[in-house]
């Protein structure tokens, strides 16, 4: 949901920032919401949130289930143990 929220935003911001160029520091935190939540799909998966910038990365953190119960960075968010 996270991605298609940045792929929506980021549209407007296209069209917008062609007419006013200012907006175009929009994107800072909308770069900065997208890599958090890549962050939260790392740690849900237990592993460091700069694992999101290996190549091809993004699809596993898409299709694999997150690790059951504990981890080191907390319980799992679907609540399955």
């Amino acid at each position: 949901i996270s991605y298609i929220i940045v792929l929506i935003i980021s549209s407007f911001l296209n069209v917008l920032a062609i007419e006013i160029p200012i907006l175009s520091l929009a994107y800072i935190p909308l770069l900065w919401f997208y890599f958090a939540q890549g962050t939260k799909r790392c740690h849900d998966r237990d592993n460091s949130g700069l694992f999101q910038i290996i190549p091809f990365y993004l699809f596993w953190m898409f299709f694999a289930d997150g690790q059951e119960g504990m981890n080191s960075f907390g319980p799992n968010p679907k609540g399955i143990n």
